[in-house]
């Protein structure tokens, strides 16, 4: 059975700096064009999963209305900031094992008997890389995150500022 899903739904977006309140329609940027193939041919497994995208859609609406740019005035809050960083710090948890291996071979392979004399062994260089390479997986993940809220999100036109 195909079922189209909901793709996008308008929502009320109250500034938190200028208190502006306007309407926006979010569309989920993962969601397909075409209907979707769900398992099983009765109304209620139907109903269910219309429900279950629905309830995903409203989280996801959520999620990216906190972090988009107000339309009205161009900043966003310090909330907003905050929110977009600790989802970033994900990143570097998830991108910590490879990096500290791959420089810690690379280190070893080239400098079997460290660095400076001895002085900085391989594991203390992953550790540097490590350091080094972390803001920017940060930078770049908080870039991406909000670069993909503020797409997903547009202005309906004809709206009025309250």
């Amino acid at each position: 059975m195909l079922i189209d899903l909901p793709k996008s739904i308008e929502r009320a977006f109250t500034c938190p700096l200028c208190q502006q309140t306007l309407s926006v329609e979010y569309t989920d940027p993962d969601a397909f064009d075409e209907p979707e193939p769900v398992p099983g041919s009765g109304k209620w497994g139907r109903d269910r999963v219309l429900e279950h995208a629905r309830v995903t859609l409203n989280k996801r609406a959520s999620l990216a209305l906190a972090l988009i740019q107000c339309p009205h005035c161009g900043k966003r809050s310090a909330e907003a900031q905050r929110q977009g960083l600790k989802r970033s710090l994900w990143r570097v948890v998830a991108v910590t094992p490879m990096v500290v291996l791959v420089s810690l071979f690379v280190s070893a392979w080239l400098w079997p008997k460290g660095l400076l004399g001895g002085l900085l062994s391989p594991l203390g260089i992953s550790l540097i890389t490590l350091g080094v390479t972390s803001p920017g997986v940060i930078w770049l993940s908080r870039r991406r995150l909000m670069a993909a809220a503020d797409r997903s999100v547009r202005l309906l036109p004809g709206t009025t500022s309250s």
